[in-house]
């Protein structure tokens, strides 16, 4: 938030006085290890133990299952360098077919 700032303070804004920065740096939430933003930087086993604690989650009970494939899959994916988003829809529809 203070790089924002920093940053309209150098471009002049005449605005920027009537911002309320100190509620915009209270409000803003911490991410959790698992949020796709962060998560590419927790392990993939830790990602997949994750996915299947999920509560009310169908397969939730697969993953523990398969945690052993689900998590090389990750790992192979990473080694690719996909993005986190594409990581989690393939892990998704893996999960989905093992559970067909």
């Amino acid at each position: 938030m203070d790089a924002i700032q920093n940053l309209f303070a150098m471009l002049g804004v005449t605005w920027l006085p009537e911002v309320d920065w100190k509620f915009w740096m209270d409000s803003a939430d911490s991410l959790t290890e698992c949020h796709p933003t962060v998560a590419a930087g927790i392990s993939a086993r830790k990602n997949i133990d994750h996915l299947s604690n999920i509560k009310h989650s169908k397969l939730a009970d697969v993953r523990k299952r398969h945690t052993e494939i689900l998590t090389q899959l990750l790992v192979a994916l990473r080694t690719r360098n996909y993005s986190i988003r594409t990581e989690q829809s393939y892990e998704s529809w893996v999960t989905r077919f093992i559970s067909f």
